[in-house]
């Protein structure tokens, strides 16, 4: 089976060589198939005494990652494509309104951070805990502030993150800067998400691939080249989320109480460990889902409904708020996951994360594993599209950006079942909007 995983990835390689042109689409394919097959690759070899996968499994998910690179090959991009760049960073940080929100969202972050801070040092609780009940345990139970941190200062975070990665790498402006990590640092630990340390990582590799939209565009910047000064910064950068992880580990519990030399190496280990197992463990999970299909996925297919959770949850939310009643999907999915703890291996218990694919199954079976990864290949081809043949906008990098995250989490989950999920990319299409719709109102001012 290893070799099998290994002929598909150089299959896949040559595909996106042929049908992918454009510099972004390929790179963010390319590395979305080499998380996935190195994955698949190192779970033949059942590491850290993992349970053995079937072929009928390996097989699915194969199918699956063609299934997404097919979808998105539909879409055809220039291999230099001339967008219409509206990209104005200066503006984002001069707009009053935005600015109120931001000082606002910062405030909130903090309060957060230290609030946090406060329920780990005296209460008997770890940020485990929080994850699984972070409404009662870090809100109070308040769902005003809950939706507030969810729907406000979440997407924040993303714009916030994209405008960092572009002021490092290119247009350094230090009170931006400044102002972007006043928000993305207490972010980063609120909740106790490991996954957020490495995001910051995903928005600096789209802002990077776009280097030539930049250059073509903007006269002021400079082309990155790698030097030795270019590796030193990506290595203190890259220790940074590293050690930002594993202190998150050992904020999780079951270290001790000092954040030492001896603990950060004891950590160090657990995280590599964890790495590992997050990576792969997911599809010991589904296989088990897939022979107990009774307890996971019920009598009839969602219809899209599982995927697309995310928007039901909205939807139940704007519905309850009008009197009506109605139940997401999620009860039935993310709950019933959640609440039920599998082994995948060895003393290795396991519940939540059972791959995207456990989602596509329970909206149409089988055939979910080619036609849902078919449609969302085609989307996200499609955003960028927009962004590097259409307009080149601050919310399109920004929508791109979480797209490639969203992309290199499925291995674990699919991020679509979250509220925020759509909330932001509808909210990025409509600024956007808003963004083409002023530049054109100023052309025509001009032209009279």
């Amino acid at each position: 089976m290893a070799l099998f995983v290994l002929l598909n990835f150089l299959l896949t390689t040559l595909y996106l060589r042929i049908v992918m042109k454009d510099k972004l689409s390929f790179w963010m394919f390319f590395l979305y198939a080499v998380l996935w097959y190195v994955s698949l690759f190192v779970s033949t070899f059942d590491p850290f005494s993992l349970y053995h996968v079937s072929s009928y499994i390996y097989i699915l998910l194969i199918v699956h990652i063609w299934a997404f690179i097919i979808g998105a090959s539909f879409i055809k991009i220039p291999r230099t494509p001339t967008p219409k760049f509206l990209f104005n960073v200066d503006a984002f940080f001069s707009s009053k309104p935005i600015m109120a929100v931001m000082l606002v969202s910062i405030i909130f972050c903090w309060y957060l951070f230290f609030h946090q801070r406060f329920l780990l040092a005296t209460a008997m609780i770890n940020t485990g805990n929080i994850k699984v009940d972070i409404l009662n345990l870090l809100f109070d139970g308040s769902r005003l502030q809950y939706y507030f941190y969810t729907f406000v200062c979440s997407p924040l975070e993303y714009i916030a993150m994209a405008l960092f990665s572009y002021m490092i790498l290119y247009k350094r402006n230090l009170k931006h800067i400044l102002i972007t990590l006043a928000l993305i640092v207490p972010m980063l630990f609120i909740g106790g998400g490991r996954n957020a340390m490495k995001t910051i990582l995903y928005f600096l590799a789209i802002v990077y691939l776009s280097q030539s939209l930049f250059l073509r565009n903007e006269t002021n910047i400079k082309p990155i080249k790698i030097s030795l000064k270019t590796v030193l910064y990506f290595a203190i950068l890259l220790a940074a989320v590293l050690l930002g992880i594993s202190y998150m580990t050992f904020l999780g519990g079951g270290f001790g109480s000092d954040f030492d030399l001896k603990t950060i190496k004891e950590v160090t280990n657990e995280v590599n460990m964890q790495l590992v197992t997050y990576s792969i463990g997911g599809f010991r999970a589904l296989e088990y889902s897939i022979n107990h299909a009774n307890i996971f996925y019920g009598d009839s297919w969602s219809l899209g409904r599982a995927t697309f959770a995310g928007l039901d949850y909205d939807l139940e939310l704007v519905l309850h708020a009008l009197g009506f009643d109605y139940r997401s999907i999620n009860y039935d999915t993310v709950s019933v996951l959640q609440n039920t703890s599998i082994s995948v291996g060895s003393d290795i218990p396991w519940n939540y994360a059972y791959t995207s694919l456990y989602f596509y199954i329970h909206d149409f079976g089988i055939l979910g594993v080619f036609f849902i990864p078919l449609v969302l290949g085609f989307m996200v081809r499609l955003f960028v599209k927009k962004l590097s043949c259409q307009c080149f906008t601050i919310p399109m990098l920004c929508l791109v950006s979480v797209c490639f995250l969203y992309m290199h989490h499925s291995p674990f989950s699919l991020e679509l079942t979250k509220p925020i999920a759509y909330v932001f990319i509808v909210v990025m299409l409509l600024w956007n909007r808003s963004v083409k719709w002023g530049a054109h109102n100023r052309i025509l001012h001009h032209s009279i």
